[in-house]
């Protein structure tokens, strides 16, 4: 992980002080205009499981199977997404973007990030078609919704937390870290308005594999940032999918991403 994140620096100040260098090369005198956005959008995101029956054991001090958990898991999920972000650049030249996107359904997951990018602008009739290439940065975690445990006698315990509802939603949860390219064209409606597409291919790895962990959450609460968590390092829990045992979670965040959606531009300069 540590030579991830060094890559990432390396190759992100490259980029930096490339862009740097060929702005002023381009433009020494005459420096493109400025702008200030937000952006607004919708897309599809996925995430890749392993298809089959995952079976979740749970053992005591003394190694005795105390507990047994199954639940379906299918191959992938698409699902919608939402997307949010302040920008910050020159129409031609560098720009800059603070973002976050949230996926809701059964797979949810939520993440921040930042993404450096130069901007290409074409002349297109009486407006203009900008052409935006970069790479991201982004951390964020991710809930995989596997199933809802019945508990008539009201004894369930993960942990410490004894659950006395009848019904308790059981999760799977990681953390993540993504890198990767992206592309958007963006088509200028108006001097305020654009219109965008955004492509993005997401490279994913998770933080660590202290934060791989089961959750589970009242089915009265709809706080899915609580609930109770059961990391999968501990000895006393296993997963086997279809009979082969798992030393991480069987899902990975990440994919193609794709946005579509609007930007309000303010303080052109």
């Amino acid at each position: 992980m540590k030579n991830l994140f060094t890559t990432v620096f390396i190759l992100v100040l490259s980029f930096n002080l490339f862009s740097q260098s060929l702005e002023y090369n381009n433009n020494p005198d005459n420096y493109p205009r400025k702008y200030y956005s937000v952006s607004f959008a919708t897309g599809l995101r996925t995430l890749n499981a392993q298809n089959g029956n995952l079976v979740i054991n749970f053992y005591d001090n003394n190694n005795n199977l105390v507990k047994t958990i199954t639940s379906d898991i299918e191959g992938n999920y698409l699902q919608p997404a939402f997307y949010f972000a302040l920008n910050k650049g020159k129409y031609t030249g560098l720009a800059h973007r603070l973002f976050f996107d949230y996926t809701s359904g059964k797979q949810k997951s939520g993440g921040m990030g930042y993404s450096l990018s130069w901007n290409f602008p074409f002349q297109f009739k009486n407006t203009y078609l900008v052409l935006r290439t970069g790479v991201y940065v982004m951390i964020g975690n991710t809930l995989l919704n596997l199933k809802t445990i019945d508990n008539p006698n009201s004894d369930f315990h993960i942990g410490s937390n004894k659950f006395d509802e009848k019904k308790i939603r059981m999760f799977l949860t990681s953390d993540f870290f993504a890198v990767g390219p992206e592309i958007e064209a963006r088509y200028f409606v108006n001097r305020a308005i654009n219109a965008f597409f955004l492509f993005t291919y997401d490279l994913v790895n998770t933080l660590s594999k202290q934060q791989e962990s089961l959750k589970f959450i009242s089915t009265k609460s709809n706080n899915e940032s609580g609930g109770s968590n059961y990391p999968l390092s501990r000895e006393d829990v296993e997963l086997i999918l279809d009979g082969n045992y798992l030393d991480d979670i069987p899902f990975k965040y990440g994919n193609l991403r794709l946005s579509l959606g609007m930007s309000f531009v303010w303080n052109r300069l």
